[in-house]
């Protein structure tokens, strides 16, 4: 069936959905001819409703999860559908959009970069970050002042001129630097965190390690973070930090910053075609 124009017709894609689960059930499902939704998509994107086409198109993916596994013959192949199709439903159809959405990815790799270096901030300020280099830790860790934050110790020039070619700890970087894959912005290298039981972190201060632009939506958002397993335990006024989280925030960040970074890749090259 072919046309090139609605006349009179709705547009919106609800109407259009509901207009295409009307064809015959073999053509839904055993025999899913994919035809009918290419056909409205591409008439609706010609007439300039762009939105709508790509629900549209969005849609006849996620149907195509759904056939994958409902037409998938024994429990093995059956089991081994419903799980590929979940993955590819949750991370190249949610996250992603079938790559008509590629925004999201980048909205979402934004989000991880800001909670991690929040948190690594936190944990900078608690001493939890040191040099990598053993030279420049061992010199130096007898210093009262760099064995209770080597942070402080480094960044303040005036205290420890002597370290001034050292590099700077900033968690803003630290967090790029952890989840861009092959770049090297010498933080990940030079710094690393130092696990020593936990500390405790007064509420209050919690806001002071985000950016000015995001402190109104931390102290709004205050009590939410105290359900978050990563940042801690909050009580009446204070927080349990856990200090070995920082490894397993760093392997997620790592994890999701490589992930994200080879779809991006995969899309803006060509090798990942949208339909």
């Amino acid at each position: 069936m072919t046309y090139n124009h609605l006349v009179d017709a709705p547009i919106d894609a609800e109407t259009r959905i509901k207009w295409l689960m009307h064809q015959r059930p073999s053509h839904l499902w055993k025999n899913f001819k994919p035809q009918p939704f290419e056909q409205i998509t591409k008439v609706l994107r010609a007439d300039g409703h762009e939105g709508q086409s790509v629900t549209l198109a969005i849609n006849k993916l996620d149907h195509k999860q759904k056939v994958r596994v409902r037409t998938a013959r024994g429990w093995f192949r059956k089991s081994l559908a419903v799980m590929g199709s979940s993955l590819v439903w949750l991370f190249y159809g949610r996250l992603n959009g079938y790559g008509y959405k590629f925004k999201r990815s980048l909205m979402g790799l934004f989000a991880v970069w800001l909670v991690c270096a929040t948190y690594f901030s936190i944990a900078a300020n608690k001493g939890v970050f040191a040099p990598s280099h053993p030279l420049v830790f061992y010199k130096y860790d007898q210093k009262p002042d760099c064995a209770q934050n080597w942070v402080n110790c480094i960044n303040d020039d005036n205290k420890n001129p002597e370290l001034q070619a050292y590099t700077a700890f900033s968690p803003w970087v630290y967090s790029l630097d952890v989840m861009l894959p092959i770049v090297n912005l010498h933080q990940e290298t030079d710094w690393g965190p130092m696990i020593k039981g936990f500390a405790w972190i007064p509420r209050q201060d919690i806001p002071k390690a985000m950016p000015h632009w995001a402190k109104p939506v931390t102290q709004g958002a205050l009590n939410i973070f105290s359900y978050i397993p990563l940042l801690g335990q909050l009580s009446t006024n204070r927080y349990h930090f856990r200090k070995h989280w920082i490894w397993r925030m760093m392997w997620v960040e790592i994890l999701l910053g490589w992930m994200g970074s080879l779809f991006l890749a995969a899309l803006l090259s060509g090798l990942i075609k949208k339909e």
